[in-house]
């Protein structure tokens, strides 16, 4: 079940996902463009389709609760961005993107891949609700099968924000990231 999303609603996500795509496009020193971004508001978490995805998982503190929301992204466009912090030639991205493989020193180019996710949402909420006591950090990543849906913690009877961003990595094919926001940071449901 869905509803339709508020103006607030998508401009947030809007800037939370240009604020991550720069500040990747920065550390990785290649271009993560974001084409278009639509949400709506939804019940249940989303399944990323077709192929392997990678959660970063992010903890948004809103006063004293904790809330959760992830950035889902299909594995081999992750393992590119993990591969360029890791400062790889281009053909040698293209190569592990076709392996599919995360071995211990790209698991851990993964977890900092998180950690930019979670600083970038961070910066975000904080500008948003200056005054307020709301902030974000990584909570992990985490490797989801196709059509399954990212694990975190969701409060009972609270919606998402759900924004599809449609996103491109270099030269590579474009591919289409899934945030995934509490409601609460808008004011909960009622938008």
């Amino acid at each position: 079940m869905s509803n339709a999303t508020t103006t607030k609603d998508e401009k947030l996500a809007k800037d939370i996902g240009d604020q991550i795509s720069a500040d990747l496009s920065m550390i990785i020193d290649r271009e993560i463009a974001i084409s278009s971004v639509t949400s709506e508001r939804v019940q249940e978490r989303a399944a990323g389709e077709g192929t392997i995805h990678l959660s970063f998982r992010i903890e948004f503190q809103v006063g004293a609760e904790k809330h959760f929301g992830c950035l889902l992204m299909p594995l081999p466009a992750a393992i590119g961005v993990a591969c360029y912090l890791m400062v790889m030639s281009d053909e040698d991205v293209a190569t592990q993107r076709e392996q599919n493989t995360l071995d211990r020193s790209m698991k851990d180019a993964m977890l900092e891949v998180g950690n930019f996710v979670g600083g970038s949402s961070d910066a975000v909420v904080r500008k948003w609700n200056s005054g307020s006591k709301m902030s974000a950090r990584s909570a992990g990543c985490q490797g989801v099968a196709p059509g399954a849906v990212p694990n975190f913690d969701q409060v009972n009877g609270s919606s998402l924000i759900l924004a599809r961003l449609q996103s491109k990595l270099g030269d590579f094919e474009p591919f289409e990231m899934l945030l995934m926001l509490p409601s609460a940071l808008v004011g909960g449901d009622e938008g």
